[in-house]
């Protein structure tokens, strides 16, 4: 397909962060299967969500509210736990074991590289000494290691924040040994627990 209407969605879809040249392919096809009216209703519910949803003032996590719901809840605890995107956030839901609150910051080490103002980073160092702890939920990617140093230098230095955590490492549930990669191995090694 390289038609010149398919290369200007391609070159649209490939805005998205994530997607393949497959996916986008699976996404062109089912565009041409779909009918008009079908198509037009997707691209509604879109631009509504567009719309309605934004995000939370204090955390950045998406909401209808100026708020989320996990901001103007009192009976949270007074912790701390930055992660990447809103379905990170969905994710620790589910435990249904973390009570605190919640700071959504992403694409830490590229704003950083590429020396652009991170507006989600002053507002966690500028709340950060409203908090008991803070501790850092961040991918393992190369990227996210490096922004977790980040982070943690500047919470240290600009907000005089001492209390910062990150989350253990350590062999997944159902894993075989042999299968993991080293650097997991080896902190699972440095922070084992006594049984």
């Amino acid at each position: 397909m390289n038609n010149e209407e398919y290369l200007k969605l391609e070159k649209k879809l490939k805005e998205i962060p994530g997607l393949s040249k497959r996916q986008i392919q699976k996404i062109a096809d089912f565009i041409i299967d779909k009918k008009t009216e079908e198509i037009n209703e997707i691209v509604q519910t879109i631009l509504e969500y567009k719309t309605n949803i934004k995000k939370c003032i204090n955390c950045n996590y998406v909401s209808k509210d100026e708020l989320c719901k996990f901001c103007s809840d009192s009976s949270r605890e007074n912790i701390l736990l930055v992660v990447e995107k809103s379905v990170d956030v969905d994710k620790f839901e589910e435990l249904n074991s973390y009570k605190g609150k919640y700071f959504v910051i992403d694409d830490v080490w590229k704003k950083q590289k590429e020396k652009v103002q991170d507006k989600a980073l002053e507002k966690l160092l500028s709340i950060a000494n409203k908090y008991k702890e803070i501790t850092l939920a961040l991918s393992s990617s190369f990227d996210g290691q490096f922004s977790m140093i980040y982070l943690q230098k500047m919470l240290k230095e600009k907000a005089k924040f001492e209390n910062v955590y990150q989350l253990a490492i350590g062999i997944p549930i159902g894993a075989s040994v042999e299968y993991v990669d080293n650097v997991t191995l080896k902190q699972s090694l440095i922070k084992k627990v006594k049984m």
